[in-house]
């Protein structure tokens, strides 16, 4: 009975192990993730003002092209907020963690808590409002240099 009751104690252990590695893979991949929509998103937004700038007889005052832009310019504004928001939770999660180590009122770290929590839900909807804004003002932009410049 006590083998059981050790072996249950150290699977239980394994398993908190895992869960907070795999934990760190995936705050690490939304960083990663967020960065790139945001480095694709802005290289995207640049190229179309460059098309601006510099086309004379490009037809790039439609409809398509403009709103494609707007929804890049609101993925990139959601993916500066959603790193904001972030580091935010980095802040609060340190200070949780100094509460708990110098055993500070349990009120006030569970009211913490409960903020890290809706902190982290606001960061996994704004990354995906950042990655659905990209996503449509990418595809109006390739329907709209597909219709003008491939199916014509």
């Amino acid at each position: 009975m006590h083998n059981k009751l050790v072996n249950m104690k150290s699977d239980n252990n394994r398993l908190k192990e895992r869960f907070a590695k795999w934990r760190l893979i995936t705050i690490e991949e939304l960083g990663k993730i967020i960065n790139l929509i945001l480095g694709i998103s802005t290289a995207t937004l640049g190229f179309q003002i460059n098309l601006l700038t510099s086309s004379k007889n490009l037809n790039l005052y439609t409809f398509n092209f403009k709103i494609s832009g707007f929804f890049i310019f609101v993925s990139i504004v959601l993916g500066l907020i959603t790193s904001f928001n972030r580091l935010v939770d980095f802040r609060l999660t340190a200070k949780l963690l100094k509460k708990r180590i110098d055993k500070d009122d349990k009120i006030e770290i569970y009211q913490l808590k409960e903020k890290l929590s809706m902190i982290g839900e606001r960061t996994w909807k704004l990354f995906a409002a950042q990655t659905a804004t990209f996503l449509v003002g990418l595809t109006i932009l390739f329907v709209y240099f597909f219709f003008n410049y491939v199916f014509c």
